[in-house]
């Protein structure tokens, strides 16, 4: 029996995801998407001429909000919040004993 090496195939998922993650870090290409959505869901929606060119307008503007420095400084504060605290910290809080 003689050992073979099979050379790895590209995962198709892999292609898509890299193709969904460049859309999310491109503003200028998200953001007509998110207006082109919204009008589609609108229209589907059967909604009045004026609510869909609002919500076409609103959705894309709303969604920028994730791409402002406010956004950003909440987004950190939060992540900063979900860290455990460091190791030589000791608790204020006393434990309770144990059964």
């Amino acid at each position: 029996m003689q050992w073979q090496t099979c050379p790895s195939t590209p995962l198709a998922w892999i292609e898509l995801r890299e193709l969904l993650l460049w859309l999310l870090h491109t503003p200028a290409l998200l953001l007509p998407l998110v207006g082109l959505i919204a009008a589609a869901l609108a229209w589907r929606l059967q909604l009045s001429r004026l609510a869909l060119g609002w919500l076409a307008l609103l959705a894309p503007l709303g969604f920028s909000a994730i791409y402002t420095p406010l956004a950003t400084a909440l987004l950190t504060t939060w992540l900063h919040t979900q860290l455990p605290p460091p190791p030589g910290c000791a608790s204020t809080t006393p434990t309770p004993p144990c059964c």
